[in-house]
C-alpha cells in the first residue's frame, strides 16, 4: 500500500533524494527542491495527498496527488499534483522496481475509491508509464489523451559540433545579432550556477517583468505566492547542486539569463529571461547558443530537455533532437471498461478550455495593445 506523508521529516526527505537517484526515469521537477517548495508556497496545507510506496529496502516511488470528493457513479478522480512552473509530470520510480510499483499504486487507488487517475505532461516511453500504457497491470489501464513533442537535444554525440547543426544563413544571422549587441559595450557569458540565489535571482525577476510578461502581469515578480515559491525553490536547488544559471553580460549589466534544472546527466530549460528595451538585438538567442556550448563543455550534461514545443521560440538548428511527452488517463479497477469514454470526454474538456483560454489572452493583451497604439501627445 501506499504512505500519505503528513510533513516532510529529514530523514524522509533524504530517502526522497536516494529515490530521485535511483529512477530510471530522472526528473528534477519530482524532487523535494521543488515539490516542496510548491506545497509550502502555492497550495493551502492538505490539499496535495504525498503518497509513498517503499519495500524492503526503501522507497520504490512516490507522487504528489489530488483527489476529489467522490462523483456520484463514478468514484473520485486523482491528479498528478502539478502548477504552472511544473512542465514535467513522470513519477520517480525506482529503476527495475515499475511493477511493483504499479502494484502498490492500484492498491493504494482502490482502497480510497478512485476511478481515475490523470498525469499530464510525463515522458511516454518512461518504464513506469509504458507499463501502464501496455496494460501490464491488472488493476490499472492507462490510454492516451494527448501527445506532444518538445525540442532537445543529446550533447553526448561529439560527432558533431554546435556550429554544425546550423546552415550557413542561420549561423551568419546569429553572428549578426551578437554583433550588434558587441557594438553596444563589452559582451560576456557567466556561469552563475556555483553563486547563491542572492547574487542573481533579483536580476532575473527583474528581466522577466521587464517584457511582455511584466506587461501582461504574468511574471513571477507580479504575483506574491509565485515569487515566494520561486525563492524556495531557488535557494534548496542551489543547496542542493540542481540549478544550473547561465547570464549574459553587457558592460557589466546582466541582460538575458536562463535557468536550467538538472538530475543526474539531463537538464530541462526552466525560465529564461531578457531585457525587454534590447529585444531587437535577440539577447536571448544569444544567451540560448552561448549557454548550450558551455553545456556540451561541461561535460556532466547529456541531455537537454527545453521544455518547449514552440520553436520560433528556440534558436533555428539548435534543438535538432526531441523528447516525445504525452497525458494520460488512468482507469482503475471496474473503471477500466470505462477508459475510452474518459478519454473522449477528456478531449472534448480540453478543446473546450482551448478555445475560452485564447479568448481570455486576447482579452488580456488588448489593454497593453491600446496602450502601444495610443497616439503620443502633443503640446502646443
Amino acid at each position: 500500500m501506499g504512505d500519505v506523508r503528513q510533513a516532510v521529516t529529514a530523514e524522509f526527505r533524504r530517502d526522497w533524494r536516494k529515490l530521485a537517484a535511483e529512477s530510471g526515469t530522472p526528473n528534477a521537477f519530482a524532487e523535494p527542491f521543488f515539490v516542496e517548495a510548491a506545497l509550502q508556497r502555492l497550495v493551502r496545507p492538505g490539499k496535495v495527498k504525498l503518497v509513498a510506496f517503499a519495500d524492503d529496502h526503501g522507497l520504490i516511488g512516490l507522487l504528489p496527488l489530488t483527489v476529489s470528493p467522490p462523483i456520484p457513479g463514478i468514484g473520485r478522480v486523482a491528479n498528478r499534483f502539478m502548477h504552472i512552473h511544473d512542465f514535467d509530470g513522470t513519477p520517480l520510480v525506482r529503476r527495475g522496481s515499475e511493477a511493483l510499483f504499479r502494484a502498490k499504486l492500484g492498491a493504494w487507488l482502490t482502497r480510497e475509491g478512485v476511478a481515475f487517475l490523470r498525469f499530464r505532461d510525463v515522458e511516454e516511453a518512461s518504464p513506469a508509464i509504458d507499463g501502464l500504457l501496455n496494460g501490464e497491470d491488472e488493476t490499472l489501464r492507462g490510454a492516451v489523451v494527448a501527445r506532444l513533442v518538445r525540442a532537445a537535444r543529446h550533447l553526448g554525440d561529439g560527432s558533431c559540433g554546435l556550429e554544425a547543426l546550423q546552415s550557413g544563413k542561420k549561423r551568419r544571422g546569429m553572428q549578426r545579432r551578437r554583433r550588434r549587441l558587441e557594438e553596444l559595450g563589452e559582451l560576456a557569458f557567466v556561469d552563475l550556477s556555483a553563486q547563491p540565489p542572492s547574487s542573481w535571482a533579483d536580476d532575473f525577476l527583474r528581466l522577466e517583468a521587464s517584457g511582455w510578461k511584466g506587461e501582461m502581469g504574468t511574471a513571477i515578480a507580479c504575483r506574491p505566492q509565485e515569487r515566494a515559491f520561486f525563492d524556495k525553490m531557488v535557494d534548496a536547488g542551489s543547496a542542493n547542486g540542481n540549478l544550473i544559471v547561465h547570464a549574459l553580460e553587457l558592460d557589466g549589466r546582466r541582460i538575458s539569463m536562463t535557468l536550467y534544472l538538472r538530475a543526474g546527466d539531463v537538464a530541462w530549460g526552466f525560465k529564461k529571461a531578457y531585457a525587454g528595451d534590447l529585444a531587437r538585438c535577440s539577447p536571448g538567442f544569444v544567451l540560448e547558443a552561448e549557454s548550450v556550448a558551455a553545456l556540451k563543455t561541461q561535460g556532466d550534461i547529456a541531455f537537454v530537455d527545453t521544455c518547449s514545443i514552440d520553436t520560433s521560440t528556440l534558436v533555428p538548428g539548435l534543438w535538432p533532437q526531441h523528447r516525445a511527452m504525452a497525458d494520460i488517463v488512468v482507469a482503475v479497477g471496474s473503471a477500466r471498461k470505462w477508459l475510452k469514454t474518459a478519454v473522449w470526454l477528456e478531449k472534448t474538456y480540453r478543446a473546450r478550455r482551448r478555445d475560452l483560454r485564447s479568448l481570455y489572452v486576447r482579452l488580456k493583451r488588448l489593454p497593453a495593445q491600446a496602450r502601444r497604439d495610443r497616439p503620443a501627445a502633443t503640446h502646443n
